[in-house]
């Protein structure tokens, strides 16, 4: 996409981080909980890709910060996919997921909180085994 578009000047980009790799810097957050909730997209600002297992390519499970997001100029970008030659993209849907969920982490309003609640606990029964 990148290659093609010759007007694009820019590109935003955001470095990869394997599980591992996240899990030796950042103790407190190794727990299999902290990572579904990633992966069901809880946690805004982070997004799961899947593991990679491929004749050539391999690559574990990986993780999108975009709190640590760059513009890079677009040239660089287009010589070191040339530099590259076959490399991994990521299709639709998950392309879309992807784009999808960095709007939600950019358009995320957090709201203080000055209306305070009116119970303690909401119990919804009809709903509370489907969390």
């Amino acid at each position: 996409m990148v290659l093609n578009n010759q007007k694009l000047r820019n590109v935003l980009i955001s470095p990869l981080i394997t599980i591992s790799e996240f899990e030796q810097k950042n103790q407190i957050h190794r727990s299999s909980d902290f990572k579904e909730a990633i992966r069901r997209g809880y946690i805004r600002n982070f997004f799961m890709l899947a593991r990679i297992d491929f004749d050539n390519i391999k690559k574990e499970t990986c993780l999108i910060n975009f709190r640590e997001i760059f513009f890079t100029p677009s040239e660089i970008i287009r010589n070191h996919a040339k530099q590259l030659g076959k490399r991994i993209r990521l299709k639709s849907p998950y392309r879309e997921s992807l784009s999808q969920a960095f709007g939600k982490f950019i358009m995320y309003v957090g709201y203080p909180e000055e209306i305070s609640y009116f119970t303690k606990k909401l119990k919804i029964s009809k709903f509370e085994n489907n969390f």
